[in-house]
């Protein structure tokens, strides 16, 4: 089954951040069960720094540094992900005792 997953975030700062820092965990983490058939992820404003890679389990993380001077910062992800359902069922029905 394909799934199209969305995610927004809206920082508002009271006041101007002339730097920001930010770890993303956004993007569906590869299993055999799943695979990740796209992963986007836009931010505003523009970071200076923008890195990927995966956290010590093995799952995707992302990086960003923000130079430019901002009070609001948005973040946009978006994924699609195809999951085996009849693999996910069946470890159901073997947890359930089935």
């Amino acid at each position: 089954m394909l799934y199209d997953i969305r995610h927004k975030t809206t920082f508002n700062y009271e006041e101007i951040v002339s730097v920001s820092h930010h770890v993303l965990h956004l993007a569906p983490r590869q299993h055999p069960q799943q695979t990740c058939v796209e992963s986007e992820t836009v931010v505003d404003p523009r970071p200076a720094v923008d890195s990927v890679g995966e956290d010590y389990f093995g799952n995707p993380i992302q990086h960003l540094i923000v130079q430019k001077p901002h009070k609001r910062l948005v973040v946009n992800a978006h994924a699609r992900d195809d999951s085996d359902d009849s693999a996910a069922r069946r470890a159901r029905r073997r947890a359930d005792g089935r």
